[in-house]
């Protein structure tokens, strides 16, 4: 508990930074910052969120975690642009609406909403999303390709950044059926007016067979393992 309490007060709290790719270019376009806490050495990130979920906790730690790095966005190359995470329902908590508003525009920032929790209800989040948009930030949703509850998240939220789970792009170089499923994902990704961003590559024949698909993005230990 104490160790969570000098948390929430941004002592030991850090990022590091993964680089997203653009494929067709062969060059960075981003990076996806990760939490990283110091002062709890022996436990990693999602370990300290589960402690502060059990807590009821979670939208101040990540608040604080996003004020973290939107305070080193000068840090990155120009015409990048930064990824945060989000739990659905600490986009509508008061804490982390204060701290993203202090920052302004939003330009180059996409706001990647995690996991398969439940999303808020529509009268909650949806004028929230409406100001991070016009703020200038992109919506993103991960795990893509792993289940129902996920395509459910992609119609409520309409995102302009689609991620394809590590489950599927793990071997998706010589696995039909994943190949199928990453098309199927990206013509959907497509009818939107989303991007397709690949997670968790970590072979060149995977991301050859990516490009072969048509994925512009993606990220992965082949490309860097994130950087403090």
């Amino acid at each position: 508990d104490r160790v969570l309490v000098k948390l929430l007060t941004g002592e030991g709290v850090d990022v590091a930074f993964q680089p997203i790719v653009d494929l067709r270019r062969l060059r960075i376009a981003g990076y996806e910052a990760l939490s990283r806490f110091s002062i709890a050495p022996d436990c990693s990130p999602d370990r300290v969120f589960a402690a502060a979920a059990v807590r009821g906790l979670v939208a101040e730690l990540e608040a604080v975690t996003v004020r973290t790095a939107l305070a080193r966005r000068d840090d990155l190359p120009p015409n990048c642009s930064l990824a945060l995470n989000l739990e659905p329902e600490s986009l509508i908590e008061p804490a982390t609406q204060a701290v993203i508003a202090e920052f302004g525009s939003l330009a180059n920032v996409v706001i990647e909403v995690t996991e398969h929790r439940r999303l808020p209800p529509a009268d909650l989040l949806d004028p929230v999303l409406e100001r991070l948009r016009r703020a200038g930030a992109v919506i993103a949703v991960d795990n893509a390709g792993t289940g129902l509850a996920g395509l459910r998240q992609i119609l409520r939220l309409r995102p302009g950044i689609v991620k394809v789970d590590h489950d599927v792009v793990h071997g998706v170089d010589r696995d039909p059926a994943r190949q199928a499923l990453v098309e199927m994902i990206g013509v959907f990704a497509d009818r939107i007016d989303a991007s397709l961003l690949a997670e968790g590559v970590e072979s060149v024949d995977e991301a050859l067979m990516l490009i072969a698909l048509g994925v512009p993005l993606a990220q992965g230990f082949l490309f860097a393992r994130p950087d403090g």
